[in-house]
């Protein structure tokens, strides 16, 4: 049988979580200063950037990003 000390802790962070839990569903992504639109488009910036940046590093790792020789100054 476990602890009585040890079964109170338990609840007390289980119900802990619950309650963030809640506070999230409740409160959601948006802020008071932005609408639904504004965060999504927000959103949706940011996982352009963040998919650009990728391909980057992929291109970089691979060496796909060399400069062709039809640019002004050529690199050997």
């Amino acid at each position: 049988m476990k602890s009585p000390f040890l079964m109170r802790r338990l609840c007390w962070v289980a119900a802990m979580m619950v309650v963030l839990s809640g506070l999230l569903v409740v409160n959601g992504c948006g802020t008071v200063g932005e609408s639904s639109d504004e965060v999504r488009i927000r959103h949706d910036r940011v996982m352009n950037n963040n998919l650009g940046r990728i391909q980057d590093d992929i291109d970089a790792a691979l060496l796909l990003d060399r400069p062709s020789r039809l640019s002004e100054q050529p690199v050997r």
